[in-house]
């Protein structure tokens, strides 16, 4: 078995043996019109070769979960012996009647190993190892094979992300010479914004496992929880010096990792090792890649209890078709083929070595866990208080996992817990009926993982946020408690009344939720004409507050059915509406008061270009696109200073580094002076602070003068006391200003950048870290100090215009659903007033 372990990508390449039986499936080699390993195979050759092999192996079946924003096939297949694959059912749900998710008991004893390529579209030599190990695996190239397909079953996904593997791929194969170019300063290895790792939406689909704000991952999660894997690799490549990686992983791990995931990521390492020490190809584990964040495709398997890997190859978008390296050799694509083809094999291989031990195991974490679970607090309660659009969303994220939650009934107990609101601990206020998940379910580790208040960080030299929380996420009240409680019976949300009326005086909008502005961005669409109320008030013995949208018969005259327009969209989005009789108020102001506000449909532009960061575009144009579905203008920001600016009411600066003029400057100040609105947001708001004319100013951090007496030796500890990586902060909230409407009084903001500024003289703090702000999450000693007494988010107003500065991305990786109300009130309440 280890001699062919060893020496099978030779025997690709040579093809030649005695000792082995070629079947009749043509290698990638033979079947694609390029030359295999030398040049990238566009993503619909790619589809066109694994159902070749499909159609010509009896033991391959394959199947589409799916289509990306463009529209191409989301595919994987299902290879095992057609012994396996006659009793494919019973064996798919003997494995989710060990995780506890079905009744019953097993009958049949098959593992699952899950391979998945290509999650970032130009680490494309993990797709191109794809074709190679398919093919492998679909001719039986080796004896060993049918005897590996008998013992195991291989869920097998080419690529995860086909429009960012196309972006690549097409881009490359339209530069790459004809000849080899493996110059570093070639065309071919300086990748044009915004590169193809990302989606369509220029979203990172390997940050996305647990929040599931793209198509893609929405998709693909209904298939991973019809498997649940006993193993799962997620395939990569990074800087084209490095070598490759593999398990087991760096420092972190959360602590809810078993021993035994930490133990066989030990053993398959090794077993790499051997066929890469026989190549003399070089690696390195326990580096860089942590096992913390929960949305990665490690970690996310992870805490499903999967052993859940990364394996870094060395190439990237910067490798091209090859590439020379620091040492003075050349990394080609073949190589990066090799390497990952043969991890690939010897990952089934020890898949096959360890059935029965990966089996017993994953029985055994579920089992222990839903009896025991690991973490502090047992049971979540969220109070049905809470606006039931936010809930509503949080459900349908809990049905997305397999999250088991019911209707709390015990009563007002006195009780004591993490209060998500105040970020302490204190009472628990819990009533009859409050959302209740409890720990002791199945999905036992996953729901404390993205539920725990302040996950234990056992190193602080980690690869990304270090909070999550849904509660914070989400903007609910709520506790997290150390007892066991037991939901009983089902969760009701409350209703939302709507009662029509043929002929009223006026439509009133509560306004809470996300929710709340995809109906404002209809009836913008609509033409009906809304205002919103900038104080509160009471009517037909109702308190509205501030942020309250009033829709007047009296503004929309010329359209008879506005209410109809109105009412069939609330219905459509399960939202409240009241149909008023009268504009006369029992207190504050009637209906038809100046400060009843008109608001005006704003027409919004969002740059992107170079020095943009994709992510953060990303999430604005799919937060428009998807989210709200609003109209947006993209332009790339070198047009700044060629546009006619005055056709928008609102322009967007996502993070990124802005190379604007003193031109280009001056006539965006003279915009916004004229009426426009900025909002620029995460590192964006720099390019406004310290400037001449604006009221925003950093935040210095004094350093200790004199001559660096420190060791070289632990520099980058001594760095992330200046660093934020991700933590939560509890922000002090102005909601009755118009950028804050529905939010509470507080703001759980996520940082994920060091920068701050001084509250503004000569504005709006209506967002602001106070001395001594709360928080969860790590944050270096230097970070914290310096964001105490911060701006989180504020305004300043300039002439008839406004900049809006949202220090932290609210929109961040699309899951910061109370971040996306703020951006919604920046958008389509400050935008359009």
């Amino acid at each position: 078995m280890y001699k062919f372990i060893s020496s099978f990508v030779l025997i690709l390449i040579v093809s030649t043996s005695s000792n082995y039986s070629f079947s009749q499936i043509k290698s990638p080699a033979e079947f694609l019109p390029h030359e295999y390993g030398r040049e990238f195979t566009p993503h619909h050759l790619l589809v066109d070769y694994v159902e070749y092999v499909a159609e010509e192996a009896d033991h391959i079946v394959l199947d589409e979960y799916g289509k990306t924003n463009e529209s191409r096939p989301l595919i994987y297949a299902i290879i095992t012996s057609e012994k396996n694959h006659a009793q494919l059912e019973t064996i798919r749900k003997d494995n989710l009647r060990r995780a506890g998710l079905l009744d019953g008991e097993t009958t049949t004893n098959i593992p699952i190993v899950w391979l998945s390529y290509n999650v970032h579209g130009n680490e494309a030599g993990g797709s191109e190892s794809a074709l190679t190990t398919i093919y492998e695996l679909g001719a039986k190239v080796d004896s060993k094979v049918e005897d590996w397909l008998e013992k195991v079953v291989i869920v097998f996904d080419p690529c995860i992300n086909p429009d960012g593997y196309s972006r690549y791929t097409s881009w490359n194969n339209q530069v790459a010479n004809k000849i080899l170019n493996p110059n570093p300063e070639s065309a071919e290895h300086n990748e044009p914004w915004p590169g193809g790792r990302v989606n369509h939406y220029l979203f990172d689909l390997n940050r996305d496992w647990a929040w599931l704000s793209q198509v893609e991952s929405k998709q693909r999660i209904k298939i991973y929880r019809d498997w649940m894997p006993q193993v799962h690799v997620d395939f990569h490549e990074m800087g084209h010096n490095s070598p490759y990686y593999f398990a087991p992983a760096s420092k972190p791990y959360h602590d809810f990792i078993t021993d035994w995931q930490g133990d066989f990521q030990f053993q398959i390492g090794k077993n790499h090792a051997k066929y890469f020490d026989q190549e003399g190809w070089t690696y390195f584990t326990r580096e860089v890649f942590d096992l913390f964040y929960p949305s990665y495709g490690d970690t996310y398997p992870t805490f499903n209890g999967s052993i859940g890997m990364t394996y870094e190859q060395g190439g990237h978008g910067r490798a091209g078709q090859g590439i020379e390296m620091n040492n003075g050799d050349t990394l080609r694509l073949q190589d990066r083929i090799d390497h990952h083809h043969t991890t690939s094999m010897s990952t089934i291989e020890m898949t096959v070595l360890n059935g029965p031990a990966l089996l017993e195991n994953f029985s055994n974490y579920f089992e222990e866990f839903q009896k025991n679970p690991p973490g502090k607090h047992k049971s979540f309660i969220i109070s049905q208080d809470n606006n039931r659009n936010k809930v509503e969303r949080l459900l349908q994220l809990l049905d997305e996992h397999q999250i088991q939650y019911g209707s709390y009934s015990g009563g007002k107990a006195s009780l004591k817990g993490f209060q998500y609101h105040s970020f302490s601990e204190g009472s628990v206020e819990a009533k009859e009926g409050d959302l209740l998940i409890s720990a002791h379910q199945p999905k036992a580790v996953l729901t404390q993982v993205l539920f725990e208040p302040d996950p234990s960080l056992e190193d602080s030299l980690t690869y990304d946020i270090t909070a999550w929380a849904l509660p914070f996420a989400f903007g609910l009240k709520g506790w997290a408690l150390e007892n066991k409680m037991s939901p009983k019976g089902e969760f009701k949300i409350k209703e939302s009344p709507l009662k029509d009326l043929a002929n009223p005086y006026a439509i009133l909008v509560p306004w809470g939720s996300t929710q709340s502005a995809r109906l404002l961005s209809r009836v913008y669409q609509n033409n009906i004409r809304t205002r919103v109320a900038t104080e509160s008030f009471t009517l037909e013995g109702r308190t509205y507050p501030h942020g309250t949208l009033v829709i007047l018969k009296a503004d929309n005259k010329t359209m008879p059915d506005w209410h109809q327009l109105v009412s069939k969209d609330a219905r459509d989005l399960d939202h409240e509406i009241v149909f008023a009789t009268t504009g006369f108020s029992e207190n504050g102001n009637d209906l038809g008061s100046s400060s009843m506000r008109i608001l005006k449909a704003p027409s919004v532009l969002v740059f992107g270009g170079e020095g943009v960061n994709p992510n953060s575009f990303g999430q604005v144009w799919h937060w428009h696109e998807t989210e709200m579905q609003y109209p947006l203008t993209v332009a790339d920001q070198g047009r700044i200073g060629r546009m006619a600016l005055d056709n928008y009411d609102v322009i967007i600066m996502p993070g990124g580094r802005y190379s604007l003029s003193e031109n280009e400057r001056s006539g965006l100040n003279d915009w916004v002076r004229g009426g426009g609105t900025i909002i620029s947001m995460g590192r964006a708001v720099g390019q406004f602070a310290d400037k001449e004319g604006s009221a925003l100013k950093r935040k210095s951090s004094e350093e200790e003068e004199g001559p660096n007496l420190e060791e070289y030796i632990g520099q980058d500890r001594r760095y992330i006391t200046h660093q934020m990586p991700g933590a939560i902060f509890k922000t002090k909230t102005d909601n009755t200003h118009p950028l804050a409407y529905g939010l509470t009084d507080h703001y759980a903001t996520l940082k994920t950048s060091p920068a701050s500024y001084q509250l503004l003289d000569n504005g709006w703090n209506v967002g602001l870290i106070e001395e001594d702000a709360p928080y969860v999450g790590f944050g270096g000693a230097k970070a914290v100090e310096a964001s105490q007494n911060s701006l989180s988010f504020g305004i300043e107003n300039k002439g008839r215009g406004s900049r809006v500065y949202l220090v932290d991305n609210p929109l961040f990786r699309g899951f910061w659903e109370e971040g996306e109300l703020l951006m919604a009130n920046a958008v389509l309440i400050v935008g359009g007033l």
